[in-house]
């Protein structure tokens, strides 16, 4: 059914769902690394994810055009002024409340500007990395040394917290309605003849593969073995001399650090930042499923389940209507329901993951000789 389903699209309806779906996979192939860093390596059961997405979405919404904006603060006045003439009034307003204005004529500035965008692109991610890696580090401070439930707990409501925060404060990004953000590439459909979603294409992958590049190899170091001890007997860590609660907090900044990277990619692609969007049954409870369905403690694990989940997450919310007359219920509740029936099924049939963690083997000491 799927496959006539898919037939029936025209050609560029089917490139724009794999495009898109590539988008998605790789945003969340981070979401669920970072989880597996703090949970899947050092034992943090962080219910608390979406903050760390958010804290990233909230500085790609507010920086760049912040910045933006007070530059070329002229040029814009003169090309909204007769459309919005807060402007004249209140320029700082102004760019809420005619936000679609103010960005239309950025972009249209800074295709001129290729070395600017492309400079200031890497900046915010670099702020979204730090912010972050700040917020991990707020986050778990006092927070780390309370026991799971109570940690989780916490984690949930600090999640919770950042989230209202970016909806009722309207200068961070732009309160309920969102606030959009500029497309940094423009530049190359100009110059390059790139189109919006080839320039997409480019920042998601080139990000996401040096991430995980980079991530792999500290997991696959000394300190990749330094979190699994902690993780499987604090007491004994404690025993050789490890710092128990200063592993668990770099494990919390740098998986946050990692989410926030997605986040900030994530609003760049979308161009725009909705503060009610980020909450935790997308950026929480389905990166869960994805690392549960992979196997925690497994790099392969994150990239398998997150593909595997976001693929039937895209092809529910794109074709769920098409079920419309053979399912017992109203198919806009498709997506929770096999959110829980996943969770069911894995933790029943594979509570280990499809592809679970390989024991730690050392030349000579695990190795028998052969007789």
């Amino acid at each position: 059914m799927i496959q006539d389903l898919v037939l029936q699209l025209p050609l560029e309806g089917v490139i724009n769902f794999i495009v898109n779906l590539v988008f998605f996979v790789a945003v969340y192939i981070l979401v669920a690394t970072a989880l597996n860093i703090q949970y899947g390596y050092t034992g943090i059961p962080n219910f608390g994810l979406a903050f760390g997405v958010a804290v990233g979405a909230y500085v790609a919404g507010y920086f760049p055009g912040r910045l933006l904006y007070s530059m070329y603060f002229e040029e814009v006045k003169a090309k909204v002024e007769v459309m919005c003439p807060t402007i004249l009034e209140n320029p700082d307003q102004a760019y809420i409340r005619c936000n679609i204005f103010v960005r239309n004529a950025l972009n249209e500035i800074i295709k001129a500007e290729p070395g600017l965008s492309t400079a200031l692109l890497i900046l915010t991610l670099v702020i979204a990395i730090g912010a972050g890696a700040l917020m991990g580090l707020l986050a778990s401070i006092p927070a780390i040394r309370l026991r799971v439930d109570f940690l989780m707990m916490s984690l949930i409501a600090i999640a919770e917290g950042v989230r209202i925060i970016g909806e009722n404060y309207e200068p961070l990004a732009g309160g309920t309605l969102g606030v959009t953000v500029p497309a940094l590439l423009g530049w190359m459909e100009p110059i390059l003849g790139f189109p919006r979603i080839v320039q997409s294409f480019i920042l998601v992958m080139s990000a996401t593969v040096m991430t995980m590049a980079l991530i792999y190899l500290m997991l696959r170091s000394p300190y990749g073995r330094l979190l699994k001890a902690v993780r499987e007997s604090e007491d004994a860590a404690l025993a050789v001399g490890i710092d128990v609660n200063r592993v668990k907090i770099e494990a919390m900044i740098i998986g946050t650090a990692v989410a926030a990277l997605a986040g900030a990619i994530y609003s760049f692609y979308l161009g725009n930042v909705v503060p009610t969007s980020y909450t935790r049954y997308d950026w929480t409870f389905w990166p869960w499923l994805m690392l549960l369905l992979g196997g925690r403690g497994s790099e392969i694990g994150a990239i398998v389940g997150a593909t595997g989940i976001m693929t039937l997450r895209r092809v529910i919310s794109v074709y769920k209507h098409s079920f419309s007359g053979l399912l017992p219920f109203d198919v806009i509740w498709l997506e929770r329901i096999a959110l829980g029936v996943a969770f069911l099924v894995i933790m029943i049939f594979k509570p280990y993951g499809l592809f679970p963690e390989k024991p730690f083997r050392l030349k000579g000491v695990h190795e028998l000789p052969r007789e």
